[in-house]
Formats: structure tokens, sequence, C-alpha cells
């Protein structure tokens, strides 16, 4: 079945008209909050234990894709387990394990939810991880 640009428009976009309802608040006062809680969000990731997803550089030039959390190799653990970006990992690029220090750039945040918070402040807490947090 196809769409004209004008049926896919409604179909997608609806009239255009929306309202926004937030922690029991509307408009701009729920878009305020909302905004608020998301830049906090982002400050906090900056502190320890970026979200899986970010892409960072230890060495100002390349980018890696934080995959893990507290890698161990023999005794030596480190706080991020990643790959090159935008390569994965395959048959010519390994994983690499690196400390949260050592990071110089962040180019992007990985996606952040409350499931992934909670996870990250299990590791912050040096708890072994609970895996079952908040189910969205």
């Amino acid at each position: 079945m196809e769409f004209s640009e004008e049926q896919n428009t409604q179909r997608f976009f609806g009239d255009g008209e929306y309202n926004l309802s937030y922690n029991g608040k509307e408009g701009e006062e729920a878009a305020k909050e909302l905004k608020s809680e998301i830049e906090q969000d982002r400050l906090e990731a900056y502190e320890k234990y970026m979200p899986i997803g970010s892409i960072v550089s230890i060495d100002g030039e390349q980018k890696l894709m934080i995959i893990g959390y507290k890698s161990k190799n023999g005794d030596v653990e480190s706080d991020y387990l990643a790959c090159q970006f935008p390569f994965g990992i395959d048959m010519t690029h390994g994983a690499i394990a690196f400390n949260h220090e050592m990071i110089k750039k962040v180019y992007d945040l990985g996606y952040i939810n409350a499931q992934g918070k909670y996870y990250r402040s299990q590791l912050s807490d040096q708890q072994k991880p609970e895996i079952n947090g908040p189910r969205l």
C-alpha cells in the first residue's frame, strides 16, 4: 500500500496538535521539568560509568564505543570495555579496556533510561550489579 506525502504526514504527525503531560504537569511547565531531568541525567553520566553506546576517545583521536563495564583481565580490572567505532569487534578489531579517568573527549552519550541508571548506580556503589532493576 502506498501513501501520498500528505497521507504520510497525517499518519505520523496527526493534526500537529499535542499536549505534553509529565509528572502531573501540563504544557510548558511539563516541558521545563522534563528538560531539567534530562539535563541532570546527562551531567550525572559524565561523572562515572557512562551509558552503553557512548562514543569517547582516550587518546583524543580514535573513537571508542562503550559496550560493557568492569572488565577484568587477570588481576587488572577496568571501568569500561569498548570497541573501535565504527568497526565494532571483528577479526581485525578487538575489545579495548580502559578506566574512566582516561577519557579525553566525549563525542556522544549512549541511551539513558531508568534501568540503565539503576544498573550504573549499582556499579558506582561497588556492589555486584543486580540485573533485576526497574523494568520498562
